[in-house]
């Protein structure tokens, strides 16, 4: 069965409606995300999206855990959500890496090995690809978009292009609500921002993160992450918002607060 979840409001849409002439005109994402290159292969769990060192180089840089988005090059608003897991190999990955070591060899170790091949020849050995997760279907609603958490068809000859969200289509990303949270309240608190690698420059693709108190309520919660990345300040800001909650709706009260073990 699809579980999906719905954003809902101006407010969620994040800016995929811009304001034109006093009119609100919709907006498509592909104008504002970065292209970076093609799915090279795609199924129900996983793709491979196969893209050039410039477009990687012009979007900022491609992460690992970085969330890229693929769709119809026109038409369609909606996208799949990818999330990027590691590097993948080319069917022609063999006889780049001799290319590469004549070009070593060549070089004598007196300059970039890169240097002694044709531009032609370095343009394609800069095609490469990375391994990316299916994670769900963004799908445009009058109200906002729906996520729903699978796709539900592919093709051999998809026709697919990638992009890198920009910092609005990232929060439509990482903030969107399910829509089985039925308390009408939305006291959503900004608990930290998103960062894909420890790396990562100033000019990095970033959006802050938001939780609503009432959407961990009756649910399990569990906090991942490196040391001294900031869980236990999270964790207070939720504890303290769940706790509020009771002078917004005593229908929120609970009598337990979460714990943070060890």
């Amino acid at each position: 069965m699809v579980q999906e979840s719905s954003i809902n409001g101006k407010d969620a849409i994040l800016d995929t409606l811009a304001e034109s002439a006093g009119q609100p005109e919709a907006v498509s994402f592909r104008e504002r995300a970065r292209l970076v290159g093609s799915v090279f292969t795609i199924s129900y769990s996983s793709a491979v999206v196969a893209m050039h060192d410039y477009h990687r180089e012009q979007a900022g840089g491609i992460p690992k855990n970085m969330f890229l988005m693929a769709a119809k090059k026109m038409g369609d608003e909606s996208f799949i959500l990818l999330w990027v897991q590691k590097e993948a190999r080319l069917p022609n990955a063999a006889a780049n890496e001799q290319t590469r070591q004549q070009g070593l060899e060549d070089s004598g170790n007196t300059e970039t090995w890169a240097n002694r091949l044709p531009v032609w020849m370095r343009d394609q050995l800069s095609l490469h690809a990375v391994e990316c997760s299916v994670l769900g279907t963004f799908i445009p609603q009058e109200d906002g978009y729906k996520f729903a958490e699978d796709t539900d068809n592919y093709y051999a000859v998809h026709g697919l292009m990638v992009w890198k969200p920009d910092a609005r289509l990232l929060d439509l990303i990482v903030n969107h609500r399910h829509r089985t949270n039925e308390i009408p309240i939305d006291q959503r608190k900004e608990i930290g921002r998103t960062r894909f690698a420890a790396a990562e420059r100033d000019t990095a693709v970033k959006a802050d993160f938001r939780l609503n108190p009432t959407d961990i309520m009756k649910r399990r919660t569990v906090y991942f992450g490196m040391s001294r990345s900031g869980k236990s300040n999270g964790l207070k800001v939720v504890a303290e918002s769940v706790y509020s909650l009771r002078e917004t709706d005593s229908s929120c009260r609970v009598g337990q607060f979460p714990k943070r073990l060890g």
